[in-house]
């Protein structure tokens, strides 16, 4: 006797240009009654008419199918995390996660490269890069960064 285990899926997309939450559900496979069913249960938080390009979503299904979390993310600030619930006895809950602010100073010298230095001091490949695009323009960080030059960056 062998007792099948069923996994919770999460589907996650994000609108494109012209796209319609709706349009995107269907390309994820997620049937018209389906949709229509998560608009009505969510259309008090989320008006699905208008959604901006780029706002990301994910759908979480339990292992019986049915939708419990709808997750919206209409921009990097703002996250939506809608409970619902899987019978009609239960309310919805609706919970909007919490965006924290911090602003740090990295400082450092450069030893070889303006890219290595701050992944040393900063740990963030990333943020190397965006300092190297907004300065792209004013810099040429392959020529003008000699060895011995320090930098000094609040984030």
């Amino acid at each position: 006797f062998q007792v099948e285990e069923k996994e919770v899926i999460i589907i996650n997309g994000n609108l494109q240009a012209g796209d319609t939450l709706y349009e995107s559900l269907i390309r994820e496979g997620i049937s018209a009654t389906e949709i229509l069913s998560l608009q009505e249960k969510v259309k008090s938080i989320i008006d699905f008419s208008y959604l901006p390009i780029g706002s990301e979503y994910s759908l979480k299904y339990n292992p019986e199918g049915k939708v419990t979390e709808f997750t919206y993310k209409p921009n990097p600030i703002d996250i939506y995390c809608i409970n619902i619930p899987t019978s009609d006895s239960e309310d919805l809950k609706v919970t909007k996660e919490e965006v924290y602010t911090e602003v740090v100073r990295f400082e450092g010298k450069i030893e070889y490269s303006l890219y290595e230095s701050m992944i040393e001091c900063a740990d963030s490949p990333m943020l190397a890069l965006q300092l190297a695009e907004i300065f792209a323009w004013q810099i040429d960080f392959l020529t003008e960064c000699r060895e011995g030059d320090t930098f000094k960056i609040v984030v």
